[in-house]
């Protein structure tokens, strides 16, 4: 997101000076809610937000870990603190629910930090500090494990006649 650039779209919108603004930046999405002379049309995106782990690099080429990963995470409470609750989990599937080629076959890996770290304990794991799980790497798709935080975004907002 280009801050400045977004901010000056965002300000042109509410001054009149524009119609229509695509996928607003969630900071902004309050103060346009409060203009009266604003309309927010909330659309499912195709867009999402990858971790990505190598799965053919320790520690991640351990199912173990990467299913520890999937349970420490707070998924929703990405949506809520980041997203501002304008978002959904992805359940580790990159195809939204808007494609056709959507399948709702992955399971849902709830919050449940016990059982991440005793997943991590099984691999061999020390829990308890950043470096338990190594870093975070990216890899092609074929090698990569991946979930997403959120494939939508607020888009667009339009000025109101």
């Amino acid at each position: 997101m280009n801050l400045p650039q977004a901010a000056a779209q965002i300000a042109s919108l509410a001054g009149g000076d524009i119609q229509m603004v695509f996928e607003v930046p969630v900071p902004f999405i309050g103060s346009l809610q409060r203009n009266p002379a604003v309309s927010i049309v909330e659309v499912k995106s195709p867009s999402f937000q990858p971790v990505t782990m190598a799965s053919n690099q320790k520690p991640f080429d351990d199912s173990r870990v990467r299913l520890a990963m999937k349970h420490a995470v707070d998924r929703e409470g990405i949506i809520k603190a980041v997203w501002q609750g304008h978002g959904v989990v992805g359940e580790d599937h990159p195809v939204p629910t808007v494609n056709p080629f959507w399948a709702a076959t992955t399971p849902k890996h709830t919050y449940d930090v016990e059982k991440a770290k005793q997943l991590l304990a099984e691999a061999g794991r020390r829990t308890g500090s950043a470096s338990s799980a190594g870093p975070a790497t990216s890899g092609s798709a074929s090698r990569s494990w991946r979930w997403q935080y959120s494939r939508w975004r607020p888009q667009p907002a339009s000025r109101s006649r």
